[in-house]
This record gives C-alpha cells, sequence and structure tokens, in this order.
C-alpha cells in the first residue's frame, strides 16, 4: 500500500513460524533478522522502541541470537496479567511462555502493559462506534462494518462490547509521559498511569514469580480509557485520512 505525497510504506517481514522450543535456541525469521540489524543502528542512549502485540517469539529470539541489542532497544509489550490477578495465563502469554522468560529474564529495558486487569478496560461498543466513525471515510467504514460482523458472527447476543487491544500498546508512546506528543493539547494527557516494581518471571504454570535478581521494570497499571479511545477515533476519522482514502493503492 503507498500514500500520495508521504514517505513509502515501511516493509513487512515473516516473523517466526514456529514458537521457542526452549529457553536457549533462537528461531529464524525475516523479522528476527530485521530487528538485530534495525536495533544495532540505536544506543542505550537513542534506544529503539519496539513494540510487541502477541507472544514474545520474535524479540526473544532476535535477544537469544544478537544479546547486544539488550542495551539498544526497549520493549513494549502487550500480553500476560495484571500482577494483582490469580493467574497470569493469558494467550499473548501462554502461547510462547519459553519466550516470556527470555525477555523478562534478559534485563531488557521493558514497559509492561497487562492484557487482563488493564487493556481489557479499552472497550468499545457498535453505537459508540457508529456514532464516531461510521461515514467518516472508508477506512472508517471498514472497521466498523468489521467489528460489528466479528462480534455478532461470533454469537455475541444482546449487548457486547470489544477490546481495543493494539491500541492500548502503541498509544504508551503516545502520552505525555513519554517523549512523543501529549494526546491532547489541552494538557489532559498522562492517559497511562505506570511506575517501576520489581520484574516477575512468567512460569510454565501461569503465576509469576518475584525475584530480586531481576531488574526494574516499568508496569502499566491502569489506562484513562476515554482519553485512549477518543484519540483513537479522532486520528483515524480525520480530515487527512478522508482526503488520502480515495488514492490508496493496494
Amino acid at each position: 500500500m503507498s500514500y500520495p505525497d508521504q514517505r513509502p510504506a515501511p516493509p513487512l517481514y515473516h516473523g517466526c513460524g514456529d514458537f521457542l522450543p526452549d529457553e536457549r535456541t533462537a528461531v529464524d525469521s525475516e523479522a528476527v533478522e530485521d530487528l538485530i540489524a534495525r536495533a544495532s543502528q540505536y544506543s542505550a542512549e537513542n534506544p529503539l522502541y519496539v513494540i510487541g502485540i502477541a507472544a514474545l517469539t520474535d524479540i526473544a529470539s532476535a535477544i537469544l541470537k544478537a544479546p547486544e541489542i539488550v542495551e539498544k532497544i526497549v520493549v513494549i509489550w502487550l500480553g500476560g496479567a495484571a500482577h494483582h490477578f490469580h493467574s497470569a495465563r493469558e494467550f499473548n502469554l501462554n502461547e510462547d511462555v519459553a519466550a516470556a522468560r527470555v525477555v523478562f529474564r534478559s534485563g531488557v529495558a521493558m514497559v509492561h502493559i497487562p492484557c487482563f486487569g488493564v487493556a481489557d478496560t479499552c472497550l468499545t461498543t457498535k453505537p459508540e462506534l457508529c456514532h464516531w466513525l461510521q461515514g467518516k471515510n472508508p477506512l472508517c467504514d471498514y472497521l466498523v462494518q468489521s467489528t460489528v460482523e466479528l462480534a455478532e458472527g461470533m454469537g455475541a447476543r444482546g449487548a457486547w462490547s470489544r477490546v481495543l487491544w493494539d491500541a492500548a500498546a502503541a498509544g504508551w508512546l503516545m502520552d505525555g509521559n513519554h517523549s512523543a506528543p501529549v494526546i491532547f493539547p489541552d494538557g489532559t494527557g498522562d492517559v497511562y498511569s505506570d511506575k517501576l516494581v520489581p520484574r516477575p518471571l512468567p512460569t510454565f504454570e501461569g503465576t509469576y514469580v518475584f525475584s530480586p535478581e531481576l531488574p526494574l521494570y516499568r508496569y502499566v497499571y491502569h489506562i484513562k480509557r476515554d482519553l485512549l479511545v477518543t484519540d483513537l477515533f479522532q486520528k483515524l476519522s480525520s480530515p487527512a485520512i478522508e482526503e488520502n482514502s480515495e488514492k490508496w493503492e493496494v
């Protein structure tokens, strides 16, 4: 897909086709090699921010193959459960527990956005989607239609909601606490509440084990859902999207 009057769309790389067989063996992929090459151009003073929205297989493999990148990247991961949950079991974590253990244990600078107990509060509904997005541009219409069809196709009855999972991960980089521009120019940023806390190690039994030997990491414990979703809807329905949508080449 190309966008007129803008930089070319970045290339896409195939990720790992298998999960880690153990905590010592990397899995090769185009994405792993690209991450290693990309990270080599950064430093501890100017790190590469890497957003993970699924299993940590690719990131873990890159760390296993090139441990030196640990000092050059910051991993923002959407996965697992909040520390206060009775279980750490969650889809992104369960898919590759070995990979999660590699990344957590590596000591890489890390921002953890738990799915259960934190990101799962970032909900939207059919009436909200229709009110804010429907009819704004072809992209918005597609997102509304696909979301509604998916929810109702999965047997939703009565009231339903969908979690905007991935927006919760990308949004952290855009919050007012960090280097990117504040989401709302009027000063109502600070969408994410986070703190430095002891880093846990996920176990294969679905728990967290906290060890003083692991470095601290940044733990997101609350997201102001209304501010995050409002910003997302404003960006999706912006005039710039509408002006360019008919010129996209797929």
